[in-house]
């Protein structure tokens, strides 16, 4: 909770005993520090996005803002690899305090759930540069135009003889811009006249 060192003693237990061994104490240090570089969100989520047939690729974008809440220069940079099918406008930058603008791209070019992780490094006294000192998950999901139906099978309720069978499904549109819809009965029986309106 504060800007400091801290020094102390870890006491261990048996776990078949609560006594109390001092030999297997451990000593802990441990310095809190102020917070570097904040983003303005830990997940961006494309949520579901319909891939248009008429384009190989198309491309979407989010923007989270890094924020320097010091006067003193941050350089940061970001380790993309395994980032596709999304993508960075920038990968490194420096910031002087206030805020910086980061837009995120994502590739729909095939169906598919993805899910990555983008990590940020800092160059900053006191930090290790080996280990990212900040994390953004990114989400997305892609999608062919699809057709679904309100129920997989359809079951018309039982009425006496020469009596109308009537009942009701929904035809939901996965992502069709334009759509118009032919059907066709097939009459597996004869004696049976079934009509769609």
């Amino acid at each position: 909770e504060e800007v400091t060192s801290y020094d102390f003693l870890m006491p261990l237990y048996l776990s078949n005993s609560m006594e109390y061994m001092p030999e297997l104490q451990k000593e802990i240090h441990c310095k809190g520090i102020m917070n570097r570089l904040i983003a303005s969100e830990k997940e961006v989520n494309f949520g579901k996005i319909i891939i248009e047939q008429s384009l190989e690729t198309y491309q979407k974008c989010q923007i989270i803002e890094l924020k320097n809440p010091h006067n003193e220069v941050i350089e940061w940079w970001v380790d993309d690899k395994g980032f596709y099918p999304f993508s960075m406008e920038k990968k490194k930058g420096r910031l002087e305090g206030g805020k910086s603008e980061i837009k995120i791209f994502f590739f729909n070019d095939s169906a598919g759930e993805y899910c990555r992780e983008l990590h940020f490094f800092i160059d900053q006294a006191e930090i290790d540069i080996s280990k990212s000192y900040l994390k953004v998950q990114v989400k997305a999901s892609a999608s062919y135009p699809e057709i679904f139906f309100s129920q997989p099978y359809f079951i018309l309720p039982v009425v006496g003889l020469n009596e109308q069978s009537m009942g009701r499904f929904e035809i939901i549109n996965g992502g069709y811009e334009n759509l118009n819809l032919k059907h066709v009965v097939v009459q597996e029986f004869s004696n049976i006249d079934i009509q769609v309106r």
